[in-house]
Formats: C-alpha cells, sequence, structure tokens
C-alpha cells in the first residue's frame, strides 16, 4: 500500500469513503455522531503506525496538519445505533468525500491512509463490528487541451 501510494505517477485529489456498519469517535468523553477529518485522521494514523512499525508516519501535530488539507466536502449519512453489552452507540451510516489539498506529499500519505481505511476501520470498536468502511480514491480528470 505505501509503495503504491508513495511511487504512484500522481496523487489522488480525494477519496469516498463508505461507513458500513455504525461510525462514531469518542471526544471528550462523548461519541460524536458526525465525521471530523481530524478524528477519521488520527484513527487511521493510529492504526497505521501500529501496523506498520517500519514506515511510521510520525510528525509533530499530523493529524492536525493533513485534517486541515482534507476537508469533507459532500456527505449522505444518517444515523445508526449499535448495540453492545446491553448499550445502544449511537453513530452513522454511509457516504461521505474528501477533498485532498496540500502538498504532493500530504495527498499521498491521505491516499495510504484512505487505502488503508477498510482494512482497519474507522473510529471506536471497530474490532467489535463498528466502523467498517469502504474507500475509492478519486483524481482528476484533465481537460481538454493539457
Amino acid at each position: 500500500m505505501a509503495d503504491t501510494a508513495f511511487t504512484a505517477e500522481q496523487a489522488p485529489h480525494g477519496a469516498e469513503l463508505t461507513c458500513l456498519t455504525p461510525t462514531s469517535f469518542k471526544r471528550d468523553g462523548r461519541y460524536a455522531i458526525f465525521p471530523e477529518s481530524r478524528l477519521i485522521v488520527q484513527s487511521l494514523l493510529q492504526r497505521w503506525n501500529a501496523f506498520c512499525p517500519e514506515i511510521p508516519l510520525e510528525e509533530e501535530d499530523l493529524a492536525s496538519k493533513l485534517a486541515d488539507h482534507a476537508p469533507i466536502v459532500r456527505y449522505d449519512l444518517h444515523t445508526a445505533s449499535f448495540s453492545l453489552e446491553r448499550q445502544r452507540i449511537t453513530g452513522f451510516r454511509g457516504r461521505f468525500a474528501l477533498h485532498f489539498g496540500g502538498t504532493d506529499s500530504m495527498r499521498r500519505i491521505l491516499a495510504l491512509l484512505a487505502s488503508f481505511a477498510p482494512f482497519a476501520g474507522i473510529g471506536i470498536k471497530t474490532a467489535l463490528g463498528m466502523g467498517a468502511v469502504t474507500s475509492a480514491l478519486q483524481y482528476r480528470t484533465s481537460s481538454i487541451g493539457e
């Protein structure tokens, strides 16, 4: 995945993620029932660094820097509940799109994380079935005359 992301001819300019199971994040002790770029990127960075310590993605405040260049630009979401040990966790399901801006290397890191998302999941309780996603990278198509 890393080889593909970092050696591809061009870096993608976005990704569409589809949440197949209820997805949520925990922030300040509460469940966040709407996706936020920073929470998505932070979740994926932590999972990537645990999964692949030979290719760490570490830099001070990297999640914030990447999230600043990966806004959510489109969404089609609805709330969804996940039952766990007599507790219902409210999250979201559906699709959302991220636009990748910033430098070429930032877009490549974001592409790596988006490609990794279906394997790692996003948000909380992924080992129990929450946060399952699919992702599709989006590339700009060249206009006539380019």
